[in-house]
């Protein structure tokens, strides 16, 4: 193993564990986030469905706004 992969494996690492990119970027000593996003952006599309997963897990069961239910209830209804 190079040292060049130890230190991609750390990356990996820090992505899946959610670590901010400007966090990635001071740990990484990267000049700028953008390197960091450059060159770790492959890794990052996993991330989708985790965080999809906790947005659904988030609101599953939060209740509808009564602003909302009064609003649909008075839409035209055909007949």
């Amino acid at each position: 193993m190079r040292f060049h992969d130890l230190r991609h494996s750390y990356a990996s690492f820090l992505v899946e564990q959610g670590a901010h990119p400007k966090e990635m970027a001071e740990l990484m000593g990267h000049s700028s986030v953008q390197i960091t996003l450059d060159r770790y952006a492959h890794v990052m599309p996993r991330l989708q469905t985790a965080l999809a997963d906790r947005l659904d897990a988030a609101y599953r069961d939060v209740p509808p706004a009564q602003s909302r239910d009064r609003a649909i209830s008075h839409l035209p209804t055909s007949n």
